[in-house]
């Protein structure tokens, strides 16, 4: 077996290599597409070369002859298109209208929940309540200070009364008081009359020395005692009016601090109402509140979108349930009382047309064609990339029997 192997092995090898002819034949071929790429680079060169050059200019005669006898291929399109936004955040809750429809005015369009007008209405009815419980609280205060003012005069009038009638118990002169003046002025007039009296009987000799020092010491006492009762009594007398004056003033002072705080809490009060009745005004205002022509707002913070002007709905971009905020547009509409045809005209051409030109729009098949007169409105100062320019022209459709985005011809009349 290994020997039939070895056998085949060397057969193989001694067998010739192929001819070069297989080389030759690569080589021709790349060769021929090389020449091909250069070829067709070449002819791509020269033909943009070609388009590069200038288009040969026609003369007045020779353009307008050329208008009259082209055909211009366009299609209907809306001379004004406008948009119905929304005036506030609210929510879509329903749509009537659909793409195409015809509406007039004042129509219907869809319904909107008023977001902003419902935390609106919400923040001032909870102002409103809040409002109305403090203006009872501040009204119960004030009703209590007052009460409690009225009572705490006549408390004030019954203590001045009561401390003026213990001043008086405490200035009565009672006889076992050593402070009594009169007590004191009779002690004091006894030991007179009898210092006198001893003092006539030693004059006479009828009285001891010793006797008459003793009536005199009295007398002096006397006099002392006297003097004292009455420096106390004049102090008493001040106290008694000092402590009246402190009462009155007192009483005074309170008055006046129970008045500042009734009209502190009355000023509280004023503002209170003040906050209350401006949460009641918006309350109304926001129930009975007109919005514009094309939005009015109905019961359930809904808003009822109508359409401003009459026309066809091309759009909607909102949506059953989508939120909404301020300047979402909700409706786009064209009106189609006046029409455009918008037509590419050749840079050779444009020249022969101008602002206000007439031209004649057909619409729909040769034997039930519809003709329009129409005039250029707008002429594009910048050509395209194929070199024309967009001219466009109106026309009135009175009738109303054209649709957006029907195929047009335009004619334009020799001049």
């Amino acid at each position: 077996m290994n020997d039939r192997q070895n056998s085949a092995v060397n057969s193989f090898n001694k067998m010739p290599y192929p001819p070069t002819e297989g080389k030759d034949v690569g080589l021709v071929r790349l060769l021929a597409l090389l020449a091909l790429a250069m070829g067709l680079t070449t002819g791509v060169y020269l033909i943009r070369q070609y388009l590069r050059q200038p288009l040969a200019s026609l003369n007045a005669t020779e353009q307008s002859a050329a208008i009259a006898t082209t055909e211009f291929l366009g299609k209907v399109q809306s001379a004004m298109n406008f948009k119905v936004a929304s005036l506030s955040g609210a929510i879509v809750r329903d749509i009537s209208i659909q793409v195409g429809d015809r509406v007039a005015t004042h129509q219907p369009l869809m319904i909107l929940e008023n977001l902003d007008a419902k935390h609106e209405y919400d923040q001032a009815q909870q102002q409103q309540e809040v409002s109305q419980q403090q203006i009872v609280q501040l009204q119960t205060q004030i009703s209590y200070l007052t009460q409690m003012a009225s009572l705490n005069r006549q408390m004030d009038s019954a203590n001045g009364q009561f401390a003026k009638a213990q001043l008086q118990v405490q200035q009565v002169p009672l006889y076992q008081r050593q402070d009594s003046v009169r007590r004191a002025q009779a002690v004091y007039d006894l030991a007179r009359v009898q210092y006198d009296r001893m003092n006539v009987l030693y004059q006479e000799g009828a009285m001891a020395q010793a006797e008459v020092d003793q009536a005199k010491a009295d007398l002096q006492i006397a006099q002392a005692d006297l003097s004292s009762a009455r420096k106390a009594a004049n102090a008493s007398q001040i106290l008694g009016q000092e402590q009246q004056e402190q009462l009155t003033v007192q009483q005074q002072v309170n008055t006046v601090q129970q008045q500042q705080k009734i009209l502190e809490l009355q000023g509280q009060l004023r503002i209170v109402e003040i906050q209350y009745e401006q949460a009641t005004r918006k309350l109304q205002q926001i129930q009975q509140q007109a919005m514009p022509s094309n939005q009015g707002l109905s019961q359930g913070f809904q808003v009822i979108v109508r359409a401003t002007k009459d026309g066809v709905v091309e759009k909607i971009p909102a949506s059953t349930g989508d939120q909404i905020y301020v300047g979402t547009p909700l409706v786009e509409m064209s009106q189609i009382d006046r029409l455009n045809v918008e037509i590419p005209v050749s840079v050779r051409l444009i020249n022969s047309l101008y602002r206000g030109q007439s031209a004649t729009v057909q619409v729909g098949a040769e034997k039930g064609a519809l003709k329009f007169q129409a005039t250029v409105v707008s002429i594009s100062p910048i050509p395209s990339d194929d070199l024309s320019h967009l001219v466009k022209v109106q026309f009135k459709n009175p009738n109303r029997l054209l649709l957006i985005g029907q195929p047009a011809k335009v004619h334009f009349a020799k001049e």
